[in-house]
């Protein structure tokens, strides 16, 4: 059923481009974007996610010869220090959550006393 459902995808696809324009597609990663305005560009694309599994993102991002592939130019140099890693992150998100649970905490001693 699933192979069916492919093979008909595929075909509309075939034959909404034999009858009318190539399709646009845009892919955004990171601060780039991707335009596949070919079918050869779409079918390079679709190749590369088969064979990548899912790691088409990260490959776009770093690998070189995958960037050369869709004419993306030159790795973009990211620096170190101006972005903050995923643990710092979540070490300022759990203080501040904390802090808001216990003045939380407060406000709702201070209402049972009252009543």
């Amino acid at each position: 059923k699933k192979d069916r459902r492919a093979q008909k995808f595929t075909f509309r696809w075939v034959l909404y481009i034999v009858d009318k324009d190539t399709p646009s597609i845009t892919v955004k990663f990171n601060r780039e974007t991707l335009v596949l305005d070919s079918c050869a560009s779409k079918l390079l694309y679709d190749v590369c996610c088969e064979l990548l599994h899912g790691g088409m993102v990260r490959q776009l991002q770093n690998n070189e010869l995958v960037r050369d592939l869709f004419d993306l130019g030159p790795v973009p140099v990211v620096d170190p220090h101006g972005k903050v890693n995923k643990f710092a992150k979540m070490a300022a998100h759990d203080a501040a959550s904390k802090y808001r649970n216990q003045m939380r905490g407060k406000q709702r001693d201070k209402r049972s006393v009252v009543l």
